[in-house]
Parts: C-alpha cells; structure tokens; sequence
C-alpha cells in the first residue's frame, strides 16, 4: 500500500447507463429534457425512475449517485449499451435466454444489479453472415449543401 493514499476513501459510483425500467415508457419525442419536464407523464415517470435507479445506488453503498442515464431516451440510456451495434447489424436473429443459469450459480435474485442487467441482457444470436443493417443516422459525410471553396 502507498504511503500517501493510505488514509484516503476511495469514492465509488456507477458509470454509464442503468437498465431502464420496463414500466417507464415514456420518451422525450424530440423535446428538450426541460420541456419534457412540462409533461406530467413524462415527469412522474422520470422523477419515479430516478428514485429507484437512486435508491438502488445507496443501497450498494456508492458514495456518488446519479440519475443513471434516465433522463435520455431508451436509444440512448440504458439500452445502447447492449443494443446499439447489435441493432446496426445485418444477419442477427432473435436472442438466447442464457441469464438464468449464470445467476442461478451466483445467488443472484430479484432486486441486485447484476440481476437486473442480466435479464435485460439477451445475447442475439447471428442466424447469417454478418452485415451492413439497417441504421437510423445518416452515415458520416459532408452534407450535400456544403460546399468546399478555395482560399
């Protein structure tokens, strides 16, 4: 052990996205998290999320908690982690149910963390040849309306 550190609290946090809530279903459509907020769905469902992604984290004994990702939408927080090249992809099928044996043989139960992103998590399983998918963004490029000058 270092000398110098000996003394100090080693803080810890979660980094990164928490699994969203199934029940929170609600997304920002396009808004400004601010005006989201305006929405009383939305802010029930995002203030309740917090609370449980919060709770959660003191729980396990974090020093520093955060809202996990929850104020972004699904595609962004929470999911995209796991999701997002899989989703890009060409030639994945379906998904494999592979969660309960590994929990099973870690006493994992409902209510810990690693449980609840392992159920989230179902691996895909590649039925063809892997391929360029279907994307939702435009790929990267100069748009079509900027023009190159010389100086």
């Amino acid at each position: 052990m270092l000398r110098i550190t000996r003394d100090q609290k080693l803080t810890t946090a979660i980094t990164g996205s928490y699994p969203r809530p199934l029940w929170y279903d609600v997304s920002l459509r396009g808004q400004s998290f601010k005006t989201a907020l305006g929405d009383s769905l939305f802010r029930e469902q995002y203030l309740d999320a917090v609370a449980a992604v919060i709770n959660a984290q003191e729980s396990a004994g974090l020093d520093i908690v955060t809202d996990g990702d929850s104020r972004f939408d699904l595609a962004v927080g929470g999911k995209s982690w796991f999701f997002y090249p899989i989703e890009r992809l060409g030639g994945i099928e379906g998904h494999r149910d592979t969660s309960r044996g590994w929990m099973s043989r870690h006493g994992l139960r409902p209510g810990k963390i690693l449980w609840e992103v392992q159920e989230a998590y179902q691996p895909a399983v590649v039925k063809r040849r892997l391929s360029r998918g279907p994307s939702s963004t435009p790929r990267c490029g100069r748009s079509p309306s900027v023009s190159r000058t010389s100086p």
